[in-house]
């Protein structure tokens, strides 16, 4: 039996109680190095996976009682729609507190009307998005980071302002806004950007 259960932008504080029951009742329970970190004072016998394709195979045959902890909401660009495209059945899934949710509660913006993408480990053609239906998000990762999207759209002739959100809920958490077309210094491969373009 695979259960699915999202931990949340990291800080164990901001795990649902739900959850927390779950981490500590499940007979195994999976999860990413970074999320199985936060986590060890909850858990110290979580299994880490530090790829998909790790995730997968240990899961595949398995008939244990087994939680997957998908970091952010799995729903939301996350690991249900990966398992699911392999045939592997999930019995439950379980929300948490995404990444853009928290973002956006730090930086005081409604996400309301914000169009979502990922350019985590895929490509995007940004010159294919209407930059004038409001505001736009994206999960980044080392190579489609912060700096990459400011530039691309700086190449493109879009203008405005963009948010950055590194680390978020964890101790060395970082948020800031430059200008689109400007370069920051960035702290890390993993984050959220927020890009706000100016519409005439």
């Amino acid at each position: 039996m695979i259960k699915i259960a999202g931990a949340g932008p990291g800080n164990p504080k901001l795990l649902t109680a739900e959850v927390q029951e779950l981490i500590k009742d499940s007979q195994r329970v999976i999860a990413f190095g970074r999320i199985k970190d936060s986590l060890k004072d909850l858990r110290e016998d979580i299994l880490e996976v530090n790829r998909m394709d790790e995730l997968l195979e240990l899961i595949e045959k398995s008939n244990e009682d087994t939680l997957v902890l998908a970091s952010g909401d799995p729903n939301f660009f996350g690991v249900v729609e990966l398992i699911r495209r392999k045939g592997i059945e999930i019995s439950s899934i379980y929300p948490g507190i995404s990444s853009l949710q928290y973002f956006m509660s730090k930086i005081q913006k409604s996400y309301s009307h914000v169009n979502t993408f990922s350019v985590h480990g895929r490509e995007f053609d940004f010159s294919k998005i209407d930059w004038t239906k409001g505001e736009y998000a994206f999960l980044i990762d080392k190579i489609h980071n912060g700096n990459y999207i400011s530039k691309s759209l700086d190449k493109l002739g879009i203008t405005g302002e963009i948010f950055y959100g590194y680390n978020l809920s964890y101790d060395d958490e970082y948020i800031t806004s430059s200008k689109i077309g400007e370069e920051i210094d960035e702290p890390s491969s993993l984050g959220v950007v927020l890009v706000v373009p100016y519409v005439d």
